[in-house]
This record gives C-alpha cells, sequence and structure tokens, in this order.
C-alpha cells in the first residue's frame, strides 16, 4: 500500500506542475500585453506579445497592410487602419483577432485612431474634407463628427484618461515646424504645450497620455544630429518640464505609457537594421530590446490595460 499511496502522490504533484505552467503561460503578465505591427510573415500585420517580447501571437492575415493598433480601454478590442477595402478605414477587432468589423466608409484616408477612456467613441484623423482634421465617432462608427477645422495638418490624436482633452499634433501657425496642443473633445480650449523650433523644418509626432493624465510622451527630431533622428520625450501636460528620453542616433518613435505610468514602450531602428520594439523606465533609463529578431521589423506597439490578455500563447 504504501508505493502505491506515494506513487499517487508524486502524480498529483506533477498534474498539479504541469497545470500551473500551462496556465501561467496564458494569464495576463501584471504588466499587460502589447499589439504591435509586424512584416515577419511578408506584409504589415496585427500581433500580440507578452510585456518580455514572449508568446508572439498573429491577429490579422490580410494581403494589404493592417497597421495603427490600439487596444480599447478595457482591453477586449483592438482598433486599427487596414487598406483591405481598397483604402486605409478604420476598422475594430476582438483582442483574439475574431470579429473584424469596418468603422468608417469613405473613399479618402482615415487614420490614427485613438479610444475614448469608456471605450464608447474613437477619435481619428480624415482627409474627407479636404485636409487632414480630427473626427470623433462612436465605437460602432456612428454619428461622425469633425472637432477640426484648419487648412492646415491636424492629427496623431490621442485621448486623456479622464475623457477631458485630446493631445494632438498640428502645423496651425508655424511655417515648416509643428506643435503639440490639447484640447476639450469638442474641439475648444485649444492650449499650445510645446513646439519645435520655428522654421526648423523638424517635426514631433505620437503624443499618447499617461494614466493619471499629468504627462504626455512623444517623439520628435528637434535636436537631431542627423537625418530621422527622431527622439523620445515626455512633458508635463500643462507645458512645463520636457524631458528627452531617449539619445538614440537613428528613429525613435511611437512611444506608448505602462498602464502603471512606470514604463514606455516605443520603436526603434538602434542597433539593429529594421525598427524593433524596446521599453524604457519612464525618467529614460534602463533601455531594453523586447522584440527578437533583426531579421524583420516590429513596429507601432500599443500597451494593453494591465491584467488585460488576448491569451498568447508562449513558443519560446
Amino acid at each position: 500500500m504504501k508505493p502505491n499511496n506515494l506513487t499517487g502522490v508524486v502524480f498529483f504533484v506533477a498534474v498539479f506542475f504541469i497545470t500551473a505552467i500551462s496556465v501561467a503561460q496564458e494569464q495576463p503578465q501584471q504588466d499587460g500585453q502589447i499589439v504591435f505591427v509586424s512584416n515577419r510573415d511578408g506584409n504589415s500585420e496585427i500581433y500580440v506579445m507578452n510585456s518580455d517580447g514572449s508568446g508572439v501571437k498573429r491577429l490579422t492575415d490580410d494581403e494589404e497592410s493592417d497597421l495603427s493598433p490600439q487596444w480599447s480601454p478595457d482591453g477586449g478590442k483592438i482598433v486599427f487602419v487596414s487598406g483591405r477595402d481598397g483604402n486605409p478605414e478604420i476598422y475594430a477587432m476582438d483582442a483574439d483577432g475574431s470579429n473584424v468589423k469596418r468603422l468608417t466608409v469613405y473613399p479618402g484616408e482615415d487614420n490614427t485612431p485613438s479610444w475614448s477612456p469608456d471605450g464608447s467613441k474613437i477619435v481619428f484623423i480624415s482627409d474627407r474634407d479636404g485636409n487632414s482634421e480630427i473626427y470623433v465617432m462612436d465605437a460602432d462608427g456612428s454619428n461622425i463628427k469633425r472637432i477640426t477645422k484648419e487648412k492646415d495638418y491636424d492629427g496623431e490624436p490621442s485621448w486623456s484618461a479622464d475623457g477631458q482633452k485630446i493631445a494632438f499634433v498640428s502645423t496651425r501657425k508655424f511655417f515648416r515646424c509643428c506643435g503639440l496642443y490639447t484640447m476639450n473633445p469638442q474641439g475648444a480650449k485649444l492650449k499650445l504645450i510645446t513646439q519645435t523650433p520655428h522654421d526648423s523644418g523638424t517635426f514631433l509626432l505620437g503624443p499618447d497620455w499617461s494614466q493619471d493624465g499629468t504627462r504626455i510622451v512623444f517623439n520628435s527630431d528637434k535636436n537631431r544630429q542627423t537625418e530621422n533622428d527622431d527622439d523620445i520625450y515626455a512633458i508635463n501636460s500643462d507645458g512645463s518640464n520636457e524631458l528627452r528620453l531617449t539619445y538614440s542616433p537613428s528613429f525613435d518613435a511611437n512611444p506608448s505609457w505602462s498602464s502603471d505610468g512606470k514604463k514606455i514602450i516605443f520603436d526603434s531602428r538602434e542597433q539593429a537594421g529594421n525598427s524593433q520594439i524596446y521599453v524604457i523606465d519612464s525618467d529614460g533609463s534602463n533601455q531594453r530590446r523586447i522584440s527578437a529578431s533583426s531579421d524583420w521589423a516590429d513596429w507601432s506597439p500599443s500597451w494593453s490595460p494591465a491584467g488585460q490578455s488576448s491569451l498568447a500563447i508562449d513558443k519560446h
């Protein structure tokens, strides 16, 4: 009887650990997951991975490019841009890549979508009225409203976590340069946060709000030493305390905050011929690369809300 009891105990322990390992591989990490674009399978498709670069899972599979993915606030959906129906339009899908739905129908270009913090609306840019302007629509694609009206470029919108402000980039009032602005969701209460030097020909792009609404991260070539020399910057939402976070000799772009505000993810061509994905602490320290190969490009990362997951399976 004793050998049989011992065998039973060993069997139980083995099953327990196998189950625990399997469940752990499918559980969302504390930092959430990262959705991003990659051309590793031949064209630009959307993938998801764990915050350490493991568990890569492909979500889209179309002969046209799928770009600009952004998580919904509850982590249940991803909005993105695709040319699969002939021109750049905005689509949404479940976080596992299922239930793809086209949200905009326009023969021109709709781009760079960003969710409102309650998930009920999406802000995006469109040239449907003659030039790049910012629009807001309901999350199902209905009730589209234009909220900026300028002859110059308005783009790159990002909604603050409290829902009260939208950060965006504009060339209004500038010559060969641009500014980072905030406004309310109706397009009023415009405020200039920071700008590139006048007549410098430099730009800033990709604003993203910290979860507490106090900081905005963006990329800019305002201090460039060479062509295509963008770096990551962060600034208080009132325009104070601007801090340069990266000093790469190449192109750092598309920054996104972690939900706890402690880390920033971005893509860079530093140390690799193609764009790869890196993480830094919010003060610019502790830079590390998390995407795995220089044989393809990974870019446009977006961090999910903490604890949310589309159950990417660890293949490493």
